[in-house]
């Protein structure tokens, strides 16, 4: 701004006091010898900039689209999508507009340009930064990639892979408290595990009988652990940040600690069909601690004993 202040670039309220003019303009000019300015922040002419002007100021440059096209050309091997962003663009914008530990959000992520800078600007500059990209699975012609959130995921990869190729047999000199953090997870919108109570059309004990026969277990047909234990985090005011750790205490069930780094809570989940008491003795379990279970695999003794020992909760 104060070199096109110092070029009389700018039109002033105060210079125009008969006009409606509210806030600074740039000056139009018809002169073919003279340029008009463009109307960015963005300033991608800095070889014009002298080198006292260089000291005075901070200017992004970015690239255009053209080289958003190659970044991916070179990632994919061919032109995956059309007039993608130029990943200088966002490093200079995530440069400028945050802080090295803040969580950059993109609601359009698009091929997940934003995703490729953060993780580069991280490198460059020794930044925690972390983000979340957020993509409508649009359908693609593409077989290999069918949907747009396909591609961004794989560009994810690939870049990650790209930058831990670049580490290998190299000395660690990297310096940062929190070390480089290259892992990132995929969450998909989808029907709840729980199988939904939909009530009765005939309004008599057998169909009510038949009805809560099919919810003794209330989990739908299919489930997995992995996304049964993230339902059951988000249920418990867990963030999708949780770590979700197999406990090596405990042999005969399967049972797993899930942790909020964010918010120092934790808590076991066990969904076996049947339950040991003398396998949970591992854990040494105290009234501090929750578990969670399915109500099937708990007989009542196995259950009222559960509940002398910590917070029971089933499923």
């Amino acid at each position: 701004m104060q070199l096109h202040i110092d070029q009389d670039n700018i039109i002033w309220p105060y210079n125009r006091p008969d006009s409606d003019m509210s806030r600074p303009r740039f000056k139009t000019r018809f002169d073919p010898e003279k340029t008009n300015p463009v109307s960015t922040w963005i300033d991608t002419r800095r070889s014009v900039i002298t080198e006292r002007e260089e000291k005075e100021l901070t200017l992004l440059t970015a690239g255009m689209n053209l080289e958003g096209t190659k970044e991916l050309r070179d990632i994919f091997g061919v032109q995956i999508v059309e007039y993608p962003k130029p990943v200088s663009l966002l490093k200079a914008l995530i440069a400028v507009g945050t802080a090295s530990n803040d969580i950059i959000v993109d609601f359009f992520a698009g091929s997940c340009t934003t995703a490729q800078a953060v993780l580069e600007l991280n490198r460059e500059d020794g930044g925690n930064r972390r983000f979340i990209m957020v993509q409508l699975p649009e359908p693609t012609s593409n077989p290999q990639f069918p949907t747009i959130a396909d591609i961004g995921k794989e560009r994810i990869r690939r870049v990650i892979a790209g930058m831990q190729q670049e580490q290998e047999g190299q000395l660690p000199l990297d310096t940062r408290e929190t070390p480089e953090d290259l892992g990132f997870r995929v969450f998909k919108l989808s029907p709840s595990n729980y199988r939904p109570w939909r009530g009765v059309a005939d309004d008599t004990p057998d169909v009510y009988e038949q009805q809560m026969a099919l919810f003794t277990d209330p989990l739908v047909d299919r489930w997995t652990a992995e996304d049964v234990i993230y339902e059951v985090a988000l249920k418990e005011g867990y963030g999708l940040n949780c770590r979700v750790e197999p406990v090596p205490a405990v042999t005969g069930n399967t049972v797993y600690r899930v942790t909020d780094p964010d918010r120092e809570q934790s808590f076991f989940i066990c969904l076996d069909d049947r339950i040991s008491l003398a396998e949970l003795k591992g854990l040494n379990l105290s009234q501090d601690d929750t578990l969670v279970c399915r109500d099937v695999a708990l007989d009542d003794e196995a259950a009222a004993n559960l509940a002398l020992q910590c917070r029971l909760k089933t499923i």
